[in-house]
């Protein structure tokens, strides 16, 4: 098989593949990859493996989060479980909106930005970093970036577990179900992930 696409969407495949169960991404499997705009992949790469956790970023969960309710919300009713598959979806929604409050109430507490982690450590010790570094803030931003993978990750779980119940009395339908959702479900899982990561720079 032979894929022709642009970088940003490599990218984004790479890291959604990185998270799926069957590691692969959006693209599939492939035998060749004809990538164009080439010439600007190194600065798309830095753009796009970049992780931001601000409210906007937030917003897009609770975005997601509605686009998998609708697209599940047929099959759900098919198989008696649209009471359950709300109730989840209102949970991550909610859960968000608190981290979202959190985040606000930290970003107004730290009072000015600042360096939290460095990768290498020894960068610490450098004059210009050091003056930068604001390691009081450390715990409040590990506090969020792991309330946020829970409930990004509880979410996902839970979900899988009904479609994977839907299944055994369904079939093809929950099938193709799952798969319309699949895409989120890994960017959700991404984000949760790369929340973690965030505080643990490689």
């Amino acid at each position: 098989q032979i894929v022709i696409t642009n970088h940003s969407v490599v990218i984004q495949d790479a890291l959604n593949a990185r998270h799926s169960d069957s590691g692969e991404g959006m693209l599939g499997a492939y035998d060749f990859l004809i990538v164009d705009e080439g010439h600007d992949f190194i600065q798309a790469a830095q753009s796009g493996l970049e992780f931001d956790l601000s409210s906007s970023e937030l917003h897009m969960l609770m975005g997601l989060c509605g686009r998998i309710e609708s697209a599940l919300s047929s099959t759900a009713e098919q198989n008696g479980g649209k009471r359950e598959l709300t109730e989840l979806c209102d949970e991550f929604r909610s859960g968000t909106s608190n981290i979202e409050k959190d985040l606000a109430a930290y970003g107004l507490q730290l009072a000015k930005g600042g360096i939290l982690k460095t990768s290498p450590n020894s960068l610490e010790e450098h004059p210009s970093v050091k003056s930068a570094l604001a390691p009081h803030g450390l715990e409040g931003a590990n506090r969020i970036a792991t309330s946020l993978f829970e409930c990004c990750h509880q979410f996902v779980t839970a979900l899988t577990k009904l479609l994977t119940k839907w299944e055994d009395g369904a079939g093809e339908s929950v099938k193709q179900a799952r798969e319309s959702v699949r895409n989120y479900f890994n960017y959700i899982s991404e984000m949760g992930a790369e929340a973690m990561a965030l505080l643990q720079p490689e």
